[in-house]
C-alpha cells in the first residue's frame, strides 16, 4: 500500500510537471537560458521533512535543476544516518527561452528523493518531496532590472558583431588577406584555411576588456595577420618590411581595423566576461532576497533494508520563508507538522518551529540556528519537547560545491530520562550539477565558445 501511494505521488508530480511544460511548448522569442546564480543548493525537502537534514531548519534557496546531498560527514546524533538526496527542478531541463521559464506554475516546482540508513540496524528510509516556490526574490530572469541589463550586453555584442562583418567584406581586407596567405604557402586549400583562421583571430586578438593603446593594437593585428610559421604543413611568416606595397596595405589595414573595434560596442569576449560581472554583482546583491516556499512529502521505512518491506510511516507538511536581515544577513523561519500514517505508528505527531540566522556573504556565512518541537512518540527520546541551538558555517568551495559544519547542543524530553544538554556535531556536502552561464546561443559567440 505505502508503495502504491509513493508511486502515486511521484507520478502525478511529473505529469503536473509535464502537462505544464506540454502547455509552453511554443517557443517564443530568441532562445536565451538563465544565467546560473549558485547562492547555495537549498535544503531538500525530501530530507527537511523527516528530521534527517543536519539543518533542522530547511532554507527556501533558489531553485537548481538538480542537486545532491550528502550526509553526513560527522554526527554524533544516532538517529541521522549516512544517506545521500537528489533534488530536480523541472523548469530548466524543459525551459529553453525566458518566456518559457517566467510563464505557468512549472517554475515554481522542485521534487526529490532521499534514502538514509539508521546508524545502528538495518532499517533503511526513503523519503519522497515535491517544493512549491510562492515568491523567490532571489530569481535574476524575474527580475527586470538584470533582465535590460543583459539584454543591452547581447544588444552591444550583436551590433559588435555587425561591425565586424563589415570590415570583412570589405574590398581592402579580402585584397589584402589575399596577397598575404598567398606569400605564405602555394597550396590553394592551405590558403583557404588559413582565410578562415584569419577572419577569426585578429578580432578575438583586440577583445580583451581592457582597451589598449591605439599603436600597439595596430602592431598586434600586423602581427596576426602576417606571423603564422607553420613548417610541418609548409607555411611561412611573411616579411612585410620587404615588400613596401604591402607594408603600407597591413598598416592601413589594420588602423581601419582598430579604428573600427574601438568605435564598435564590446566584441563577443568581452560581452561574456560583462554578463559574468553582472552574475557575480548580482549574487552578491540578492543572496539573501526573501523567498518563501512550501514542502509536503511522505516517509517510508523498510526494516529489513529491503525495497519490498517498504512501509508508510509519515507524512509531512512545511512552511519556510527567508528574509533580509540588513546587508549581510538572512533569517529563515520555519514550522513543520507531521503525522504517522498506518495502523501504530511510532510518532503519531509532531510539530515544530524554529530560525536560523545567516550572516556574511554570498560565498561564506556564518550561522545561529533554534529549534523547538514537541512530538507523541513511542521512543522515549522523541516523546515531548525537544530544543536544539547550533553554530556553524557555510561556504563555497568550488562553483556549485558547498560545505556546511555545525555544532551545538540538544535537549530531549525529560522522560528520556537524560539531564542537560548533549553535544551534536554535524556536517554535510552540497552539490548542484548545473554550473555554467546558461546563456547558450550568446549573439556574436561560436557555439564551440560557450
Amino acid at each position: 500500500m505505502g508503495r502504491r501511494v509513493l508511486a502515486v505521488t511521484l507520478v502525478s508530480g511529473l505529469s503536473m510537471a509535464s502537462v505544464a511544460f506540454a502547455q509552453q511548448a511554443t517557443p517564443a522569442k530568441p532562445t536565451i537560458d538563465d544565467l546560473y546564480v549558485d547562492f547555495a543548493v537549498p535544503d531538500v525537502a525530501a530530507l527537511g521533512l523527516f528530521g534527517v537534514n543536519p539543518s533542522k531548519v530547511a532554507r527556501p534557496g533558489n531553485l537548481k535543476e538538480f542537486s545532491l546531498a550528502i550526509l553526513p560527514l560527522s554526527a554524533a546524533d544516532a538517529n541521522i544516518g549516512a544517506g545521500v538526496a537528489v533534488s530536480w527542478a523541472p523548469v530548466y531541463t524543459f525551459a529553453k527561452s525566458l518566456d518559457d521559464y517566467s510563464g505557468g506554475v512549472a517554475r515554481r516546482l522542485a521534487f526529490s528523493l532521499a534514502t538514509t540508513k539508521d546508524s545502528k540496524s538495518t532499517a533503511v528510509s526513503l523519503a519522497a518531496g515535491a517544493r512549491v516556490i510562492l515568491h523567490d526574490g532571489s530569481d535574476p530572469l524575474l527580475d527586470k532590472k538584470f533582465n535590460d541589463a543583459v539584454s543591452l550586453i547581447l544588444s552591444a555584442s550583436l551590433q559588435a558583431n555587425e561591425v565586424r562583418d563589415a570590415f570583412w567584406n570589405d574590398g581592402m581586407f579580402s585584397s589584402v588577406l589575399n596577397e598575404v596567405v598567398g606569400r605564405m604557402t602555394p597550396d590553394a586549400i592551405k590558403q583557404a584555411e588559413l582565410k578562415l583562421a584569419f577572419m577569426d583571430d585578429p578580432w578575438d586578438i583586440l577583445s580583451a576588456p581592457a582597451r589598449l593603446d591605439d599603436s600597439v593594437q595596430v602592431t598586434r593585428f600586423q602581427k596576426a595577420i602576417t606571423q603564422r610559421a607553420d613548417r610541418a604543413h609548409g607555411i611561412a611568416d611573411v616579411d612585410v618590411a620587404s615588400v613596401p606595397a604591402l607594408t603600407v596595405s597591413v598598416e592601413s589595414l589594420a588602423r581601419k581595423y582598430v579604428a573600427a573595434v574601438n568605435g564598435a560596442p564590446l566584441p563577443p569576449a568581452t560581452s561574456k566576461a560583462k554578463l559574468t560581472a553582472l552574475r557575480n554583482k548580482y549574487l552578491q546583491e540578492h543572496w539573501q532576497a526573501p523567498v518563501a516556499s512550501i514542502d509536503v512529502g511522505e516517509l517510508l521505512t523498510s526494516s529489513s533494508g529491503v525495497w519490498g518491506d517498504l512501509r508508510m510511516q509519515k507524512a509531512g507538511l512545511s512552511f519556510s520563508a527567508a528574509l533580509p536581515a540588513g546587508k549581510s544577513g538572512q533569517f529563515v523561519l520555519q514550522v513543520q507538522e507531521r503525522k504517522g500514517l498506518g495502523d501504530t505508528p511510532d510518532e503519531r505527531w509532531f510539530y515544530s518551529g524554529g530560525g536560523r540566522l545567516l550572516l556574511g556573504s554570498a560565498t561564506k556565512r556564518v550561522s545561529v540556528e533554534g529549534v523547538f518541537s514537541k512530538a507523541c512518540d513511542v521512543d522515549p527520546k522523541k516523546d515531548g519537547v525537544t530544543k536544539r541551538l547550533t553554530i556553524g558555517t557555510e561556504f563555497k568551495l568550488s562553483q556549485g560545491f558547498w560545505l556546511e559544519i555545525a555544532t551545538g547542543s540538544e535537549w530531549l524530553p525529560a522522560k528520556a530520562g537524560q539531564h542537560g544538554a548533549s553535544l551534536i556535531s554535524l556536517a554535510s556536502l552540497n552539490y548542484a550539477f548545473k554550473t555554467s552561464s546558461r546563456f547558450t546561443q550568446m549573439p556574436g559567440a561560436d557555439a564551440s565558445d560557450q
